[in-house]
């Protein structure tokens, strides 16, 4: 049998509400930084990707012992655009740092994401030692301030290194 007083359960309207108030403190203290994370996590996924891309060409010019070229591409087949469209990477046969029809391209970069920029040198051209014919830098930038800015080093034995935006090359 059941009492005649049956036990009431749940929450009032009053501890309801204080929930809620708390809630939308924590969120709105964590938002903000959570925002910041997911923009500087876009900045190093980009770079590592860049990374990688930048040392596919420079073992594979080891590799064949021929020249490879990596150049920013908006269609992957040939160089031209910027690299936040893309880029591809080849074997450039006769030396003159275009895709041509008999070169094949051997990998290419699908775009880097619209809330990342990318700039640095329109071509970084391995030789069949494993250096480059010019060094240079990238700057992955994913904001305003430098936390959300990476950059990406090329030295001139061809080895690729990633540093804070406030560091330069060759340091």
């Amino acid at each position: 049998m059941r009492s005649k007083e049956a036990r009431q359960r749940g929450f009032t309207l009053i501890e309801l509400m204080v929930v809620v108030a708390v809630a939308a403190v924590i969120l709105g203290l964590a938002v903000p930084s959570f925002a910041e994370f997911i923009a500087r996590s876009r900045v190093i996924s980009a770079t590592n990707d860049l990374m990688a891309f930048v040392n596919y060409g420079r073992s594979e010019a080891i590799k064949r012992g021929q020249r490879v070229v990596i150049c920013k591409s908006d269609d992957g087949a040939s160089c031209g655009g910027t690299w936040g469209d893309g880029a591809i990477l080849f074997v450039d046969a006769d030396s003159d740092s275009s895709a041509d029809s008999g070169e094949a391209v051997l990998r290419k970069l699908e775009g880097i994401s619209d809330r990342v920029t990318l700039s640095g040198p329109d071509t970084i051209v391995y030789l069949p030692m494993g250096d480059v014919l010019a060094s240079g830098s990238f700057v992955i930038n994913g904001g305003d301030d430098n936390e959300k800015k990476r950059r990406m080093c090329v030295g001139g034995t061809g080895r690729v290194e990633s540093k804070q935006y406030t560091e330069s090359c060759g340091s």
